[in-house]
């Protein structure tokens, strides 16, 4: 895409110009220092030749230029030619013709009227008449902007093949911009990258420049507002578009991984904007100008150095988000190409070229295809990365399950095992005087283990979806009652049924929630104390007081394998509160934990939460 512009601009404006008849057989300048010499008084001076373009940098001075005009091969009165100077940002540019010694005045530049202008045209031009033999013809220029100045005197039928190529050619990268800065903002709504962020603020910046710097707000809002205001748009654009080249660059290096003390050599050269527009505003116009232009020229190279010897390029070999070295290399090898191009002839540290003109336009469409690069080649990383993540993400899900699966299937072998084995314990207890309390003690361990291993089998049940809920048609205090005159130490539990209730439900869910309640109040209640169950407005409350294990944190009591400091003592697994919990929201039920001064109280609440 670079090398298309590179062509637009070699085989379109350049044979633009080449193509047509320079009539121009001399160049030469002369310095005015004191900025108060006329005409009469400067042609007596000693000029300096010089070929291709006038670049004498910021200066405070006039400079007039002296143009030896060829003479044609026939003239009559109407034959003229057309004196074209480029760039447009130029502020006052005066001619004096022998020739036409009637016509005073002729000045154009941008803080002069468009209407100046002798043609419609994207350069400044003069039409002067043609003659048969050589002439003189001066200019005299003025300007806080680099004293950069390119001039050819063509027929007007060359002027309009020069406009025609300039236009179309403008027209074209304008175009590339805006669909640069639409392909962005698109990227940018989808992803929100700060980078992409950045580009957005420096391509419209950019691209209003490209505009002030082409002419064309001037000759749209010729008559409209006042050109000295686009002389000092064009200055401050200037400053703004180059911070904004740089913030751009600075976030670009960030995910380069460059040391702290090198990023903020980007952070000083942003700091020079405030201190240029106050100079700016001060008065120091070229001065502002030409700090802007030797950071132009600078900071390429600074990150072209920093693209060759600062990046940890063996840190960033898995990451999506950069380039490959050789790429980010050669762009901003090209970036110092291009700046160089536009920045060297404009300090007078080399001469003008015929591209020295429109290498601003070279450095847009520069740094736009970059910005493209990166987003194409982010996108292709990081959905090549999405696809080995979907990849290793179902083979980790396919190993999860056969690992739960292999491990759901160990326990219930070793669940089945210990079931036997405590079957076979509980028989032999059979000759043990079980009303004695080591024979207590005994069957209590046997059915606290048996509850244990139970409560195991629930939760790898839940864990693997394989716990249904049933619709069952449930008397719930009947259910409730019967829970009750089953349970160990029934003798303690104090039953409270104020209503019947009848649900659909599901009546095995169910019964292992209000058997947890009822055998965690036993569990770790005062031992021979009353637990009280009430059944009473679509609840079921079971209370009691609480025994050494203490009462539950209420923050914690619902959490897996929560059981406190104290509750050690009991055997247990921390599994009854939590599958309770579950069960009674997946039954629709609400649970809660209601604590007070001197007991320990859980509710159930039949009507399902909201």
């Amino acid at each position: 895409m670079f090398l298309f512009c590179l062509a637009l601009l070699q085989f379109g404006i350049h044979p633009a110009y080449a193509a047509t008849h320079d009539y121009i057989a001399e160049r030469a300048y002369y310095e005015d220092t004191s900025n108060a010499l006329r005409l009469d008084d400067v042609k007596e001076k000693p000029f300096k030749a010089f070929s291709g373009m006038l670049s004498q940098s910021y200066s405070k001075s006039a400079f007039w230029v002296r143009v030896k005009v060829a003479g044609t091969e026939k003239a009559d009165a109407e034959q003229r030619l057309v004196l074209k100077i480029q760039p447009t940002y130029l502020d006052e540019i005066r001619l004096y013709d022998a020739a036409e010694p009637a016509k005073l005045n002729r000045v154009v530049g941008d803080r002069y009227p468009f209407a100046n202008n002798e043609r419609k045209s994207l350069t400044y031009d003069f039409l002067i008449p043609a003659s048969l033999q050589p002439r003189y013809v001066w200019l005299r220029l003025k300007t806080t902007s680099t004293s950069l100045m390119q001039i050819s005197v063509v027929s007007e039928d060359d002027a309009q093949f020069i406009d025609r190529t300039l236009e179309v050619a403008s027209t074209v990268i304008f175009s590339l911009l805006l669909i640069f800065l639409i392909g962005a903002f698109v990227y940018w709504t989808l992803t929100r990258e700060r980078l992409v962020g950045v580009f957005l603020i420096r391509q419209l910046m950019g691209m209003a420049f490209f505009a002030a710097y082409m002419g064309y707000l001037r000759i749209l809002f010729a008559g409209q507002i006042s050109p000295s205001f686009f002389d000092v748009t064009l200055s401050f654009l200037v400053l703004t578009s180059t911070a904004a080249a740089l913030w751009f660059h600075a976030e670009f290096f960030k995910d380069y991984l460059i040391k702290p003390k090198l990023q903020a050599v980007f952070t000083v050269m942003l700091l020079l904007l405030p201190v240029e527009v106050v100079m700016f505003v001060a008065g120091f116009t070229s001065l502002a100008l030409k700090i802007n232009m030797f950071v132009v020229l600078l900071s390429p190279f600074f990150m072209l150095w920093l693209s060759i010897f600062a990046i940890p390029w063996d840190k960033l070999a898995l990451s999506v988000y950069v380039l490959p070295r050789r790429y980010v290399i050669w762009a901003h090898a090209l970036y110092v190409l291009v700046t160089s191009m536009a920045a060297m002839p404009s300090l007078a540290l080399a001469s003008g070229g015929i591209f020295s003109p429109h290498a601003v336009l070279l450095h847009a469409i520069l740094t736009s295809i970059v910005m493209i690069f990166i987003l194409v080649y982010r996108a292709r990383r990081i959905q090549e990365k999405q696809i080995v993540d979907v990849i290793v993400a179902d083979q980790n899900a396919w190993f999860e399950k056969t690992k739960r699966e292999e491990q759901g299937r160990f326990l219930e072998m070793l669940t089945h095992e210990f079931k036997t084995s405590l079957a076979v314990l509980k028989m032999s207890l059979g000759s043990v005087d079980m009303a004695s309390k080591q024979g207590r003690y005994a069957d209590q361990a046997v059915d606290s283990m048996n509850d244990v291993i139970e409560r195991c089998l629930q939760v790898q049940s839940l864990s693997d979806n394989h716990v249904q809920v049933a619709s069952d048609a449930v008397d719930f205090t009947g259910l409730v009652e019967d829970i009750v005159y089953g349970a160990r130490a029934s003798e303690r539990i104090q039953i409270d049924a104020a209503q019947s209730i009848k649900l659909k439900s599901d009546e095995k869910l169910l019964k292992v929630v209000v058997t947890n309640l009822i055998d965690n109040a036993i569990k770790y209640s005062v031992s021979d104390s009353i637990i009280h169950v009430t059944i009473k407005e679509g609840k079921l409350t079971v209370s009691n007081m609480p025994g050494n294990a203490g009462k539950p944190d209420p923050s914690l009591v619902f959490t897996k394998y929560y059981r406190s400091a104290r509750a050690h003592e009991q055997i247990g697994s921390g599994l009854g509160l939590y599958l309770t919990s579950q069960f009674a929201s997946m039954l629709g039920m609400r649970l809660s934990y209601v604590p007070k001064d001197e007991i320990v109280e859980f509710e159930l609440c039949l009507i399902p939460s909201i």
